[in-house]
């Protein structure tokens, strides 16, 4: 297993990670954007307090870039698994679904 490699359900509970393919996608990556450029923000905000009077631009658009690059792939994976949780407050798991999660679970006390 790799961090950036997808798998289609959950290892433990077998829930299906993808559970509307409309727009789904779409929402784990609005998510990503979110964390990204919220993440920007406080670094922008932080970078430019701490220099004040003479704010440094070049050292905080070296540093945004690092923390963009990071944050914006790295912190895919969390963005997906953060949309899932969002989906499921909004949409709460049908019996079907359930059913489908329980036959694709790992066993208690099986190793994965």
């Amino acid at each position: 297993m790799s961090w950036f490699r997808h798998v289609s359900r959950c290892r433990t509970c077998g829930l299906n990670w993808q559970r509307n393919t409309d727009g789904f996608m779409l929402g784990a990556a609005a998510m990503n954007a979110m964390f990204t450029l919220g993440s920007l923000i406080v670094v922008m905000i932080v970078g430019v307090v701490m220099t004040y009077p003479e704010v440094a631009a070049w050292p905080i658009v070296v540093v945004t870039t690092v923390v963009a690059l990071v944050v914006g792939i790295g912190g895919y994976p969390i963005s997906y698994t953060t949309w899932l949780a969002v989906d499921l407050a909004m949409r709460p798991l049908e019996p079907d679904e359930i059913a489908d999660a329980q036959r694709h679970a790992v066993p208690s006390g099986q190793a994965q």
